[in-house]
């Protein structure tokens, strides 16, 4: 077999991964939307996040460059349970959380207006791309060994126990394994540049993560990347 591996790795390096540019311009739009959010609920007398955290391809890095700025971004929002209470004192609901978060990240300053999606709020940009502000809330439970924690995710069927965390976190470990330890987020990112290479697949192709999962469970690791 002729060796590729070199074409293959210029192809990635040149035309599929994102540029430090776009890097940090995605890094700046989360940073803008984690303020626009904090401030929207402080003014609005709301309680505090207590955390973001980036999940998705933006966190396991398998964001691949995209001619028309198709760009998703998640960023998970984190409440307290004990917080989300609503003005006569009962649990907020999944919806009503949704709501807030809407609510507080909406500005005015959007051409579009934010809309609160079936598991996310999502925000809108000119050039195409979308932020999904996923909102969770952290569950205590008080046993014999101390307090525990879980996370649910304020879905459209109601609290539904979640945490991307462990999505990204089992992506970290697999990636590990590849031959210099981002071996398979290169190949990730090809496949999942190839699948959305022509238009007419878009609305049938399997989604990025699916895209991922696969890659992950099927790759076999070798010093040839064009193996």
């Amino acid at each position: 077999m002729f060796d590729c591996a070199k074409d293959v790795r210029a192809y990635h390096d040149q035309d599929v991964t994102l540029p430090k540019s776009e890097q940090d311009a995605m890094r700046d739009r989360r940073n803008s939307n984690r303020t626009r959010l904090r401030n929207g609920l402080s003014d609005a007398g709301k309680p505090a996040p207590l955390e973001f955290v980036k999940q998705g391809s933006y966190a396991m890095k398998t964001m691949v460059r995209d001619p028309d700025n198709d760009y998703d971004i998640d960023d998970g929002v984190y409440f307290r349970k004990e917080d989300l209470v609503g003005d006569r004192g009962a649990e907020m609901t999944s919806l009503q959380t949704r709501q807030m978060v809407r609510d507080a990240v909406d500005d005015g300053k959007f051409k579009r207006a934010p809309e609160v999606r079936s598991n996310c709020v999502r925000v809108f940009y000119e050039k195409g791309y979308h932020v999904d502000l996923p909102v969770y809330r952290r569950v205590m439970t008080s046993t014999v060994l101390g307090d525990e924690y879980h996370y649910e995710l304020a879905a459209s069927s109601g609290w539904k126990r979640s945490d991307a965390r462990d999505v990204s976190n089992w992506y970290e470990d697999e990636r590990a394994k590849s031959t210099d330890g981002v071996q398979l987020r290169r190949i990730n990112r090809d496949l999942k540049k190839y699948a959305r290479s022509r238009y007419s697949w878009r609305g049938g192709i399997l989604s990025g993560f699916g895209i991922t999962v696969l890659t992950t469970e099927r790759i076999r690791v070798s010093a040839r990347e064009d193996r």
